[in-house]
């Protein structure tokens, strides 16, 4: 039998594509359908098939349940030549395949089975649905009753080896401010820090500046969360937006960056009837920093009712008020009980995704295409409105500064249509002629644009002019007066 690394990373991606799919008993995976929930035994069933080369979509009698693997001798091979044995530490370290099983009465509901694919942890069952690690148990977890293993080696045929993912363990605090160093001598390497000022009964819970430097100078990643008091999304749109303004403004000063996502707090035990306010709040934060850029901290329920509802695009879920419960999609977890880290007591929480919101990552993942390029080093554009046959005529600054010509108008547009106040005060500025340049095109230019701006959003675009006569009134009413004069 041999099980070569490319059957072994090809069964790896389809599960990882279908991770958070939902338990479904008697169910069975899908080759088309991303959604489609299974139980433990099947998804077993789907793993040991591709392993060997023969997957057939659906149910088959081969290990159907967990009852096929219950009575098969100690040594002896069973379902997909699958090796049972009396403890997990008589499982080779060679093993393809490692499984763990918990024989309840009858069978069915009352059993269950999990395991790990060279290494990759896989389950599904109940609350969880299909999940790995750290969710998916351990084959050494002790609800464990019995034991088999799949035998190796893999034969390696140069199929490049993807690594399991290994979640990061991070911190949340109020009370005071752990420094940079005391967190990565404890073990942590990232920390989820409110943006909204403590007063003096939490001291410590409003990110600063100088504490974003020293968490940054050692190696800790910042995620941002917005919490007021507990049930403040409650309040609505009106809430949301305010709250937004203030989170986003808070990030800025502390050297974050707009792309990356917010947690607003829905910090009690919500019901479905506050449901509805909780994904106004949401929609209303999201007019400002974007709905790409909303996330929600709370229970299982309305953390999972939020990302329904699309209202939410990252989540970050306690334990409390969850029960068993456990929501695939949330990339953050906040644990139970503390910790002290420097003198100061802390939530511990775990990553649950690669990027969970941190400032400071970057999506390493996608190739960057290099531009075709000729023998002085200058480079031709792969617009598709290039001029034809102009060959290779730029240099790399050429290129890099019409990127940024373009990028940041885009940009500045976009955010300005969200009602951020910088963009617009920016644009404003052009069309009186004031910004960077006076030149009248670009004051045309300008002006077109607000009126595009207001036109996709009468409410919006006149909130944020509103929002600007109190914050920048001299900008607004150069404008105002520029364009009454027909200027």
């Amino acid at each position: 039998m041999t099980i070569t690394r490319a059957n072994i990373e090809t069964t790896k991606a389809f599960i990882r594509a279908r991770i958070g799919d939902p338990y479904v008993y008697a169910g069975a995976l899908s080759p088309t359908d991303l959604t489609q929930g299974t139980d433990c035994s099947e998804v077993w069933q789907t793993v040991l098939e591709m392993v060997l080369g023969r997957y057939v979509p659906g149910r088959q009698a081969e290990g159907a349940t967990t009852e096929s693997y219950r009575y098969v001798p100690i040594g002896q091979p069973g379902p997909f030549g699958v090796i049972n044995v009396a403890r997990p530490q008589d499982i080779p370290a060679d093993a393809v395949a490692k499984l763990a099983f918990h024989h309840g009465p009858g069978g069915g509901a009352n059993s269950h089975m999990w395991g790990e694919l060279d290494g990759m942890r896989i389950e599904s069952g109940g609350s969880k649905g299909l999940v790995t690690a750290p969710s998916a148990m351990a084959i050494t977890d002790p609800y464990a009753t019995a034991w088999a293993y799949l035998p190796g080696p893999i034969t390696e045929d140069g199929t490049p080896v993807t690594q399991p993912f290994t979640p990061r363990r991070g911190l949340d605090y109020a009370g005071a401010r752990p420094s940079g160093a005391a967190i990565k001598a404890a073990g942590y390497d990232f920390v989820v820090r409110y943006l909204s000022d403590g007063g003096p009964t939490l001291p410590g819970k409003q990110l600063l500046p100088a504490e974003a430097d020293d968490l940054r100078a050692h190696g800790v990643s910042i995620v941002a969360n917005w919490e007021t008091y507990a049930n403040r999304m409650a309040e609505g749109f009106a809430a949301g937006i305010t709250d937004a303004t203030a989170a986003l403004a808070q990030v800025l000063a502390c050297g974050g960056r707009r792309d990356r996502p917010i947690y607003f707090s829905a910090d009690w035990d919500a019901t479905p009837g506050q449901q509805d306010a909780i994904n106004d709040y949401l929609r209303g934060a999201a007019t400002v920093i974007g709905p790409e850029n909303v996330g929600i901290y709370g229970g299982y329920w309305p953390v999972s009712r939020a990302l329904d509802a699309g209202v939410a695009r990252w989540a970050w879920q306690t334990h409390a008020w969850s029960g068993t419960n456990w929501e695939p999609r949330a990339q953050l977890e906040q644990l139970t009980g503390y910790i002290t880290v420097g003198g100061v007591q802390c939530d511990q929480n775990i990553s649950h995704a690669t990027d969970f919101g941190q400032w400071d990552y970057t999506d390493t993942t996608a190739p960057v295409p290099t531009p075709p390029g000729a023998a002085d080093g200058r480079l031709a554009s792969t617009s598709i409105y290039a001029t034809p046959g102009e060959g290779a005529i730029y240099t790399e600054a050429d290129l890099t500064a019409n990127i940024d010509g373009f990028v940041y108008e885009d940009r500045t547009e976009k955010w300005a249509g969200r009602g951020d106040l910088d963009a617009m005060v920016r644009i404003l500025k052009d069309a009186t002629g004031t910004g960077r340049s006076a030149d009248p095109d670009l004051i045309d230019y300008a002006r077109t644009t607000l009126t595009d701006l207001q036109a996709a959003n009468p409410a919006r675009f006149a909130a944020t002019l509103a929002r600007i006569e109190t914050s920048n009134p001299a900008v607004l009413q150069a404008f105002l007066s520029a364009t009454s004069k027909g200027n």
